[in-house]
């Protein structure tokens, strides 16, 4: 007796666990049907649709540096930046905004000297970064020379021989005049001589302008779409 007792006791425990078992299966498919049709009630989520333009040769690239160069004060291989100060607009959209960042170099930086030789200055630039992506562009050397000084020079020299004349022509006659020109003329050489021209400064702020000497392809925005759901 005591025997059967257990095994009922025994047989009622696994049919409760099978019981629990199965409720808790269905359970489960029941929340995995919520899930599923939460999931299918969530609104669909907006993602960016990039697409790939090209910016033709030719482009210019109005921009403003924002480091200041100078054929005196800077050496070749220094790093120069700008930023776009008007946006690249292809088929009446921008496909490079405004502030889009240059990166470049000075490629020329040669003082001016003593009796002959003209300052220089020359930069480039080779990145563009719009924000996100930072392409390699080719551009055209940006190149500043001093302007000459020859006629500034022979007036230097020419003011002190014409007063030189006029004093040895008071003081001595024609020889006079002859010999206080050239001692005229001596002194305003050695003071030409002594004077160096003028140097090339580009400061932070000068407004520049650059073409595209090679077509560059940028990744451009292209408003919002829905992605589809499962």
């Amino acid at each position: 007796m005591r025997r059967l007792v257990i095994l009922s006791t025994s047989w009622s425990a696994s049919v409760l666990a099978v019981a629990t078992v199965i409720s808790a299966c269905s359970g489960g498919g029941h929340d995995a049907s919520s899930a599923g049709a939460i999931k299918a009630d969530t609104p669909s989520r907006p993602v960016e649709q990039i697409k790939e333009v090209t910016v033709p040769r030719g482009t210019a690239l109005a921009f403003t540096l924002d480091d200041s160069v100078g054929s005196a004060t800077s050496r070749v291989d220094e790093r120069v930046r700008a930023h776009l100060t008007r946006p690249v607009v292809l088929g009446g959209a921008s496909v490079i905004p405004v502030g889009s960042e240059l990166s470049g170099a000075v490629t020329a930086a040669v003082p001016s000297h003593r009796v002959k030789g003209r300052a220089q200055l020359g930069i480039t630039f080779n990145s563009l970064r719009d924000g996100r992506e930072t392409y390699a562009i080719v551009t055209p050397a940006i190149v500043r020379t001093a302007a000459g000084q020859m006629k500034k020079d022979t007036m230097k020299v020419a003011i002190p021989a014409a007063a030189g004349a006029v004093l040895g022509g008071v003081l001595g006659g024609g020889k006079g005049a002859v010999i206080g020109g050239a001692v005229g003329g001596g002194a305003g050489a050695g003071y030409v001589m002594s004077q160096r021209g003028a140097d090339i400064v580009l400061r932070a702020g000068t407004p520049l302008t650059v073409k595209l000497s090679e077509p560059v392809t940028v990744r451009v925005r292209d408003g919002q779409a829905s992605e589809p759901s499962n």
